[in-house]
């Protein structure tokens, strides 16, 4: 049976002892107080509060794999069904669900809709374009910037014209490319929803938080917290603040410039490589308010563009989505600051931010009254950035993994930042171990 030490107790990490589990001999080495890495669940008077993700799409395999072996099924919590909002001339606007609907919205004059119908005809790009580039060419720069670059800052909190489109939106390429058009990529995927890209997914969480899949995880594993991995020796020796851990191999499951200390004696390439991956600061403050003193729009929430100079990106009706998250009718909402185009935000005194995430919520829900309560979650190093580059990093992090033999590195810095792809990073990660094992 081998001896296997993964560094770091996130998603990806937990996930990869699971899935090694019982044919290995896995311990989990994590260097703070608990488990669960940023996604951790908060409950205040009964209210769920996430720290970092909202939720996750159920339409990763892995995923549902992982939560049929942890037996959560009858935990799982689907997202309630609702609009989304943009915000646009000082008012909410519902998000265009498909092309009639968009002919009819205010969201883009006539002429950018005139652009679009030409989407058809327009050429292939660079190999390794932004997301920003690529919008623009398929759909005009209006229509890129409005539609497209607002929706990358709610789920990337970065900027589109610095992010890479095959990293960050494989499947938009892949669309592309099997299609020539995205219209005609939308027709055929109405006709098959399996097309290409796949089901679009669901978003969904656990009746007690995501909280529930870290937890869950943790329980089966032996995780020891606050233990801090210190070097590395082939052979493989983890030197940690607790002593020497021997192992058959290792997984390196820590944020990137972490596994870059790490990896930096042994393989200088695959540690510059990490060490170039970009995070975002993001904030997160939630508030909750009494029931009956706070009216929210149905739906799921408010993305808010560039343009718009509010100093909130997105904010979600938290308890629209999951109202079983807001037991007693409260209302719930969510304000993600920050990120790659407001860097400074995060780093405020909490009752600058909560101000200034106040006053942009009175801009898009009108005068608020005074929450019940308010949390702050800082994440510095919030958000990594797939940023141009990004697919020759991960090539060669995986080109180091191959001249150490026994170590490995996986995380959301590398092939996708949602939950669902460190589980599914995480079994791929896990099975590449295994296979390691028994080649001998």
């Amino acid at each position: 049976m081998a001896r296997v030490v993964v560094v770091g107790a996130g998603v990806s990490g937990l996930a990869t002892a699971e899935w090694l589990q019982p044919d290995h001999d896995v311990v989990v080495l994590e260097a703070g107080p608990r488990a669960g890495g940023n996604v951790h669940s908060e409950r205040v008077d009964g209210v769920v509060l996430e720290r970092s993700a909202n939720g996750f799409l159920d339409n990763e395999p892995a995923m549902a794999r992982l939560i049929a072996r942890l037996q959560l099924g009858d935990q799982v919590l689907p997202a309630q069904d609702g609009a989304r909002y943009l915000f646009h001339g000082g008012e909410l606007v519902s998000v265009p669900t498909g092309p009639i609907s968009l002919l009819k919205s205010p969201l883009l004059p006539w002429w950018a809709k005139l652009r679009l119908a030409l989407e058809p005809w327009q050429g292939p790009g660079a190999a390794d374009e932004t997301v920003a580039a690529f919008a623009a060419r398929r759909l005009g720069r209006l229509a890129g910037e409005r539609l497209v670059g607002t929706m990358v800052l709610g789920i990337w909190a970065g900027k589109a014209e610095e992010l890479s489109l095959p990293a960050c939106f494989p499947r938009m390429r892949q669309l592309e490319r099997e299609h020539g058009s995205l219209i005609r990529a939308l027709r055929a995927r109405r006709a098959d929803p399996s097309v290409a890209a796949g089901p679009p997914g669901h978003l969904t969480s656990f009746r007690l938080g995501l909280g529930t899949l870290t937890r869950a995880l943790a329980a089966r594993l032996d995780v020891r917290t606050g233990v801090r991995v210190t070097g590395l020796r082939p052979g493989w020796v983890v030197e940690t603040t607790e002593g020497e851990q021997r192992a058959d191999a290792v997984v390196l499951a820590t944020p990137a410039w972490a596994s870059a200390e790490l990896l930096g004696p042994l393989d200088d390439d695959g540690a510059s490589a990490l060490a170039a991956v970009p995070y975002a600061p993001v904030a997160v403050v939630c508030q909750t308010f009494s029931e009956g003193t706070l009216a929210l729009p149905g739906g799921f929430g408010v993305l808010v563009p560039r343009a718009a100079g509010l100093d909130v990106l997105g904010t979600l009706f938290t308890s629209n989505l999951f109202p079983d998250h807001a037991p007693g009718g409260r209302a719930v909402v969510r304000s993600m600051v920050g990120g790659a185009v407001r860097p400074e935000l995060p780093g405020l005194e909490d009752s600058a931010l909560v101000g200034r995430v106040q006053a942009a919520n009175a801009q898009l829900l009108g005068p608020l009254p005074d929450p019940e309560h308010t949390a702050v979650f800082r994440h510095p190093r919030g958000i990594p950035q797939y940023t141009l580059g990004h697919l020759d990093r991960v090539a060669r992090v995986r080109a180091a993994e191959g001249r150490q033999r026994g170590l490995f590195v996986t995380g959301n810095h590398l092939e996708g930042v949602a939950i669902k792809d460190c589980v599914r990073d995480g079994e791929r990660t896990a099975s590449r171990v295994a296979a390691m094992w028994a080649a001998g």
